[in-house]
Formats: structure tokens, C-alpha cells, sequence
């Protein structure tokens, strides 16, 4: 089985929040996550991602998200919401590369890292790495 078609059995009844600042970059993630994934409230901004973590949390399963965003970055959307649940998965996909922001998603918990411009192959791959983990199937 190909590792999309693993990936749209894995992703069913999952449901994403996705923040990124730049509205077609936004809008064009938000077009392949929605091949995948049952729903996605994304934001552009991490204060109104928060605002939708709040509202959806009991029925989102992850947030990807952009660092570098205005209101609040990426980071401290994380933190936020890391202090409402320590164990939401979080997976940061930036142009921000700098250890200093990597060394603070570490410290954050954050296990998934993806540098932009995204490969489809490592977005997929690690996807699937995500719904794995949370529908307790992790290799």
C-alpha cells in the first residue's frame, strides 16, 4: 500500500488545527489536509488558533503550525496550549530553522518538525507518523 493511501485509512476521524500566517500558503495546506483529514480549523495567527483550540478541543487531535506568525508565533501557541494539555501532539512546519527556535520546540515537547518549503513525501510520511501515534499504533 502507498503511503498516501496508508495515510488516508489512518487519518479518518481526525481532525487538524492548522495556523499559518500567509493566506495561500493557508489555503493551499488547508486543500491537502482536507484530502486526508476529517476536518481543519485553521487561523491565521496563533491567537486565533488558540481562540479554536478552545472551542474544538475535544474534537481536534493535532495543531500544525507556521512559528514565525503576528498576535502570537507558533511557539507560544504551543505553550498555551501545552498548559490547558501537556500531551496534544504539535508538529511545527517553518522556514525558521534557527537552533534557538528548535532547541524551544524541543523544550516544548514538540516531536514533529518539518523546514519549509515542505517535501510532499516528508509531509506524508510524517502524517502518518501523527495518526499513528494517535490512534495508539505507533511501530
Amino acid at each position: 500500500m502507498s503511503l498516501v493511501k496508508e495515510l488516508q485509512e489512518e487519518a479518518k476521524g481526525i481532525k487538524v488545527l492548522y495556523a499559518e500566517d500567509e493566506d495561500g500558503v493557508r489555503a493551499s495546506m488547508k486543500k491537502i489536509l482536507l484530502k486526508f483529514f476529517d476536518g481543519v480549523y485553521d487561523a491565521p495567527n496563533g491567537a486565533e488558533a488558540l481562540e479554536l483550540y478552545k472551542q474544538h478541543k475535544d474534537e481536534v487531535n493535532f495543531l500544525l503550525t507556521d512559528i514565525s506568525m503576528p498576535k502570537m508565533n507558533g511557539l507560544e501557541l504551543t505553550e498555551n496550549i501545552r498548559k490547558i494539555d501537556q500531551n496534544f501532539l504539535v508538529m511545527i512546519a517553518s522556514a525558521h530553522n534557527d537552533n534557538a527556535n528548535f532547541l524551544k520546540a524541543v523544550e516544548l515537547g514538540v516531536e514533529f518538525f518539518l523546514v519549509k518549503p515542505i517535501n510532499n513525501a516528508q509531509l506524508v510520511e510524517t502524517l502518518l507518523r501523527i495518526c499513528k501515534r494517535i490512534k495508539g499504533k505507533e511501530e
